[in-house]
């Protein structure tokens, strides 16, 4: 076996060189102390270098419970937040993870993207909304509704935290498309949970957020998950 004692090794000729390094036969490429060896040949596309735990890597399909950010909107001063990126049949559910404030508190309201529009009617479902800071308890009826009403949002950023989840696959033209939700509201101390579906079956394309009034400011984050 051949050893190359070198502080660096730089590519001779050509710009934007690849350096090319090999095992003979069979032979792996080793690095560090010679125990984690590197497959030699490319996985397919969407895969992941994984290890057997004994040195051996190899290319291998993504585990289950996976995260993967799709798209990341930094909203400012916007009449509306509309997430369209990757819905498809390719995750088990999405999740989107909201950072927001409003120019003043206000109701914060989503609409579906169904069959190619945003649905301006037909929605249906429930949001409750307990205080912490008193015994009061809210509950609002989504009923054939213009919008769907996932709580209150305040004027100071970050104020405002949820997580919207979108269950099913958005492709299925059979399905009602539903979302749930959680979240938290700190300048009224509001917890707002609830859960909603759009009365009409039909593809999933989108999802819009926006303030009862005012403008919206913060971070969504839309992440497709594999169970």
């Amino acid at each position: 076996m051949s050893t190359i004692k070198a502080d660096a090794i730089t590519a001779s000729t050509g710009t934007n060189t690849n350096i090319a390094v090999t095992g003979k036969g069979s032979g792996k490429v080793a690095i560090g102390d010679g125990t984690l060896l590197f497959p030699d040949s490319d996985g397919t596309s969407g895969q992941v270098i994984q290890t057997n735990g004994s040195g051996a890597l190899s290319f291998g399909d993504k585990g289950s419970g996976l995260w993967t950010l799709l798209e990341t909107i930094n909203a400012s001063g916007a009449s509306t937040v509309s997430m369209e990126t990757t819905f498809n049949a390719t995750y088990d559910f999405y999740t989107i993870l909201i950072f927001t404030e409003a120019t003043a508190p206000a109701s914060f309201n989503a609409r579906l993207k169904v069959s190619g529009s945003y649905q301006t009617s037909g929605y249906y479902g429930h949001l409750s909304t307990p205080r912490s800071s008193s015994t009061a308890y809210n509950g609002v009826a989504i009923s054939n509704a213009a919008n769907i009403n996932i709580g209150a949002v305040g004027s100071t950023l970050g104020d405002s935290q949820f997580i919207v989840n979108i269950f099913g696959d958005p492709t299925d033209t059979g399905t009602f498309k539903r979302i749930h939700w959680s979240g938290f509201e700190s300048q009224n101390k509001a917890s707002n949970t609830g859960g909603a579906h759009f009365g009409t079956v039909g593809p999933l394309t989108g999802i819009q957020f926006f303030p009862a009034s005012g403008t919206l400011t913060g971070t969504y984050s839309l992440y497709g998950i594999t169970s």
